[in-house]
């Protein structure tokens, strides 16, 4: 039947443009996570940002309850090092630490960074519920139209 393949046809068009969309919103989350992580001073900003772009949604609340707590580490303004707050100057380059107790230099930038692939991630996510509903709008209609029964 020409109808039933064409059918077919769009569907796996679409249920592929559907699973990039996934994709495209583990890696944004992921992304958001590990500048997020960083841009906090968590010396484990890649595995956070791995277990939420691999895992999704489970992983990324963990680290949101835990993402304030353990040691602060700032970067070094010369080298670009991270080491703890309390450091007095920077263990690799001995640059002088004058704001010992301040934040990252770096935390603005990643937390901008961060809240960007934030947004493109739920932007993604409502494309992808767009899309579906839009999907299950035209089988619904080109069914009744043509009454195709699978």
């Amino acid at each position: 039947m020409v109808v039933s393949s064409g059918i077919s046809l769009i569907a796996m068009t679409m249920m592929l443009f559907v699973s990039l969309l996934f994709v495209a919103e583990h890696v944004l989350f992921g992304l958001a996570a590990y500048h997020d992580a960083q841009s906090q001073g968590n010396p484990d900003a890649v595995i956070w940002g791995l277990a939420v772009g691999f895992l999704g949604i489970i992983p990324g609340i963990i680290y949101l309850c835990v993402r304030g707590s353990g040691r602060r580490l700032v970067r070094c303004a010369n080298c670009g090092y991270p080491h703890d707050a309390s450091d007095f100057c920077c263990p690799k380059c001995g640059e002088k630490n004058p704001a010992a107790a301040e934040a990252n230099p770096y935390a603005q930038v990643l937390a901008s960074r961060a809240r960007k692939e934030m947004i493109g991630g739920i932007a993604v996510i409502a494309a992808g519920i767009l899309l579906m509903i839009l999907v299950m709008l035209f089988f619904g209609v080109f069914m009744m139209r043509y009454r195709v029964i699978f």
